[in-house]
């Protein structure tokens, strides 16, 4: 064949432009998904795609004109009205994008950013209480333990920075035998350690009414000021625990209600409130010799407390039974 001359079967072997055109809107299809996918935040990578399409499609209207225009102008002939109409709606929907996407959006409500408050190292305590054995008091107590009474430790120290106004009210399972005895403490100012009382009022007929108070099984500790890596060491020494102690306690939905020791499965409660609204309590469990009772993981609901009153159930029982009238205090220190 001379060269030059037209060749059906070599014309046959290539891809026509339009197919080319084809094959690449398959590749771009992929590519775009491959894009969401690989590199979602890359929005450039979007508006290319984007752009691509359109090009193609004008492309592909180009090489179809004869095929897009002669069937408009055949319908607009035989459907002169219906015609009219398609026009009138796609140059209304055409003008009506732009108009709400740009000329008809509200304006811009001003959004104050408010920078996050920077992040405080809050203050370390860490607290314990221990009950040891009986031999070991006489290290530090003047006056022997009695027959039923027991002996705890409490500690406390700061690892962080100074801490102010400092108020702890430990609730002890039993009723304290006698005044909390501060063992030792360093990096303090103005320590107050302090017993609280609790107390009802009984009333016959023969007697009137009378008021019973005494120490209750709470300790109340004071830090005005409380310095890095200062301790306090606290002894306390309780009662014998009694069967079925009346206790005011605080219920998990933060209400108040009398009952019976143990109540809500604890025996005791500690609360630490630093500043004026920084307040955490934690559980006291049964006692034990040599572990720490109270567990710093369980962390009950701010200001919970388990205040034990001079009465157990079957004396109040017994005074209903007598005719005795009982009362008893509310009160929390």
């Amino acid at each position: 064949m001379p060269a030059g001359e037209y060749n059906p079967m070599l014309a046959e072997a290539f891809m026509s432009f339009g197919d080319r055109l084809g094959l690449a809107g398959v590749i771009l299809t992929f590519v775009g998904i491959a894009i969401a996918i690989l590199w979602p935040s890359k929005r450039w990578t979007g508006w290319v795609s984007l752009g691509m399409a359109v090009i193609m499609i004008f492309g592909w209207v180009w090489f179809e004109r004869d095929t897009f225009l002669s069937w408009p102008l055949q319908f607009s002939k035989t459907h002169p009205l219906a015609s009219s109409i398609a026009v009138f709606i796609c140059v209304g929907l055409t003008a009506a994008v732009p108009w709400f996407r740009f000329v008809n959006r509200p304006p811009k409500v001003g959004v104050k950013v408010v920078p996050e408050p920077p992040v405080v190292p809050r203050q370390s305590l860490y607290f314990s209480l221990t009950q040891l054995p009986r031999e070991d008091s006489v290290m530090f107590l003047d006056i022997p333990l009695g027959s039923g009474e027991s002996f705890y430790r409490f500690q406390m120290m700061n690892s962080g920075a100074d801490a102010l106004d400092i108020q702890v009210a430990l609730d002890m399972p039993a009723l304290l035998a006698r005044a909390p005895i501060i063992i030792s403490n360093s990096g303090t100012e103005n320590l107050v350690v302090k017993a609280a009382f609790s107390g009802y009022t009984r009333t016959t007929p023969q007697k009137g009414t009378e008021r019973i108070s005494g120490l209750s099984n709470v300790v109340v500790i004071e830090i005005p000021r409380f310095r890095q890596l200062g301790v306090v060491d606290v002894a306390v020494v309780t009662g014998q625990m009694k069967e079925r102690q009346l206790i005011w306690a605080t219920a998990p939905d933060g209400a108040i209600y009398i009952g019976v020791s143990p109540l809500y499965g604890r025996f005791g409660a500690l609360s630490i409130k630093r500043g004026t609204k920084d307040v955490h309590s934690f559980a006291v469990e049964f006692p034990a010799v040599g572990r720490n009772l109270i567990d710093t993981a369980k962390e009950l609901r701010p200001w919970s407390r388990s205040v034990l009153q001079p009465l157990t159930q079957d004396e109040l029982i017994q005074a209903g039974k007598d005719g005795v009238n009982i009362k008893i205090d509310q009160y929390f220190q």
